[in-house]
């Protein structure tokens, strides 16, 4: 920040009773005159943009507002009185703001998500209505069908919406719900990907013993906690941004997320990222150790087996593993790296979120279809008999 005086600038006009603050950016260059009292949230806005502020004083004696104003200045930008926060009724969606042709990444979006959700639709309708599917490992792909279609409905509809209709604008509690769908989604994806790996470790590790150790009511209750557990974490990381009041209603992101949210606040962002960087820290990595030392195990034990045995257990898990790479790759790079230092543009941000949305919940329905015999059978099935 900069302070000039008896600056003239060929655009200011002398404003009885205002007093006269000018920022700038890189691109161009605005001026406005304020009363005091909105000084605060005028702070605030340039914090949350990173704008300059160059404060204009002719004669700094006769204001009696010039020691307490620099004092502002040089304080924290988030100990600004919080009397400057405003009333948020609706966000709006300024993620796709420089985006070229929206209409057509629209569409795109519009494909993946309409294909996506029939795709996992119908996966769920065969193991629902074919009795002879009522097994563990299919109850836990119906359970990641519902995950799936949960994760990518919760945000993929606003970014429609956003792109084709040109709907910028979100309620307040529907942005709430849906930024607790998503993270909720998002920690479910990782919860049912570690038991499903899970599933294949004790199929493969004990196959005469498998339908004992796990049957379909023990399948159910460990889902049931794991949704539990999830509501829990998210019902927690709710509770800390409720309370909160808005310095602004414009989210930076392309729909509702936790950091678009926290970002529209008055109070500093760092704390609340730093405690949700280590709960998902700990929740990708331990699911993600978990699914590897499976793997581990079920490789020893593939060795083990016969060259028959190990071409259907190599099958079976290489979709798994297809699954895994999809979810966590993204993840991985727009969670945890970001926050170890790594660069990212706000589009390659948008970009690997998006991918991460779409991406598994496209491609699971496809490749439990296609690689699982008896869903494979039944799809053949059905277009033998039409």
């Amino acid at each position: 920040m900069h302070r000039q005086k008896d600056v003239p600038h060929a655009d200011h006009q002398e404003i009885a009773g205002t007093d006269s603050i000018s920022w700038f950016t890189t691109i161009n260059l605005k001026d406005a005159y304020f009363h005091i009292e909105v000084i605060p949230l005028l702070l605030e806005s340039v914090r949350q943009e990173r704008l300059s502020v160059i404060l204009i004083v002719p004669d700094r004696h006769s204001v009696p507002w010039y020691a307490e104003m620099t004092q502002m200045l040089a304080a924290q930008p988030w100990s600004i009185p919080q009397n400057a926060s405003i009333k948020v009724t609706e966000f709006i969606i300024g993620g796709f703001d420089k985006t070229e042709k929206p209409f057509v990444v629209g569409v795109v979006i519009l494909i993946a998500y309409v294909l996506a959700v029939l795709a996992n639709i119908i996966n769920i309708l065969f193991i629902i209505y074919d009795k002879r599917l009522h097994k563990p490992m299919y109850l836990l792909i119906c359970n990641l069908a519902v995950v799936d279609i949960l994760y990518t409905s919760s945000a993929s509809p606003t970014m429609i919406g956003v792109l084709i209709a040109g709907v910028k604008t979100i309620s307040y509690v529907p942005c709430f719900i849906e930024m607790f769908a998503f993270h909720l989604g998002g920690i479910m994806e990782t919860f049912a990907l570690s038991i499903m790996a899970f599933d294949r470790l004790i199929a493969i590790s004990c196959p005469f013993k498998y339908h004992s150790y796990l049957t379909n009511v023990r399948t159910l209750v460990l889902t049931y906690i794991l949704w539990i557990v999830a509501c829990g974490i998210m019902s927690g990381m709710s509770a800390t941004l409720l309370p909160l009041p808005h310095c602004h209603s414009k989210l930076r992101y392309t729909f509702c997320d936790y950091p678009a949210i926290i970002r529209t606040t008055c109070v500093d962002p760092r704390p609340y990222f730093n405690l949700v960087t280590v709960i998902v820290f700990f929740i990708l990595f331990f699911t993600f150790t978990f699914i590897c030392l499976s793997y581990i195990l079920i490789i020893f034990f593939v060795k083990l087996s016969s060259n028959s045995n190990k071409r259907k257990m190599g099958s079976t898990c290489l979709s798994h593993l297809v699954v895994v790479t999809c979810y966590y790759c993204p993840v991985f790079i727009s969670v945890v790296l970001t926050r170890m230092g790594v660069v990212l543009t706000l589009e390659a941000r948008h970009g690997l979120t998006i991918g991460a949305i779409l991406g598994p919940s496209l491609v699971n329905p496809f490749v439990y279809c296609l690689r699982t015999k008896e869903i494979r059978c039944k799809i053949l099935g059905i277009f033998k008999s039409s």
